[in-house]
C-alpha cells in the first residue's frame, strides 16, 4: 500500500512527469541503438591474419616420410595408434584449409555478451598434436568468445 502511495506522489511530481514524458519521445531513440545486436557472419568472426607459411602439413596437404623411417613410424604407430612421428614434423602454427559450405560462412550469429569454455580431453595424447591443438584454440578463437 505504501508502494502504490509512494507512486501517486511520483506521478503527481511535475519535475517527475516532464522526465518520463521526454524519455518516452527520445528515450526510443536513445535505448534501441543500444539494444541492436551487431550480427556477424563466419568470415568476420574467423578472421585471422595467418602468413603463409610452407612447412610439412600446410593447408591439410599430406606428410610423407622417407623408407628409412619406417620403424620410427611403425613404433609411433604401437605407441599412440596414429602417426606421431609425421606429427611431430607438422607445425605447431600451422595454416588449416577452410572446408566449410559456402552457405555456412553466409550465416549470421549474434555473439552478444556470449563466452565458452573450451575443455579439451585427452588420455594419453602425442605433446605435438596436444600443443597444436591448443595453439589452433587460442589463435583461431575470437578473443571475445574465450573465457
Amino acid at each position: 500500500m505504501v508502494f502504490f502511495k509512494y507512486l501517486r506522489n511520483i506521478f503527481t511530481w511535475k519535475p517527475f512527469r516532464r522526465l518520463l514524458f521526454f524519455s518516452l519521445i527520445f528515450g526510443i531513440l536513445l535505448i534501441i541503438p543500444h539494444r541492436v545486436i551487431k550480427l556477424n557472419t563466419v568470415k568476420e568472426i574467423s578472421k585471422t591474419t595467418e602468413t603463409p607459411n610452407y612447412h610439412h602439413g600446410e593447408k591439410g596437404e599430406p606428410v610423407y616420410y622417407d623408407d628409412e623411417d619406417q620403424a620410427l613410424v611403425d613404433t609411433a604407430y604401437k605407441l599412440y595408434g596414429y602417426n606421431e612421428f609425421i606429427s611431430e614434423k607438422i607445425s605447431v602454427n600451422r595454416t588449416i584449409k577452410d572446408v566449410r559450405h559456402w552457405m555456412c560462412l553466409e550465416d549470421k550469429y549474434s555473439f552478444h555478451s556470449t563466452t565458452v569454455s573450451v575443455i579439451i580431453v585427452f588420455y594419453d595424447e602425442g605433446w605435438a598434436t596436444l600443443l597444436r591443438t591448443i595453439m589452433s584454440v587460442i589463435n583461431r578463437s575470437p578473443k571475445f568468445l574465450l573465457h
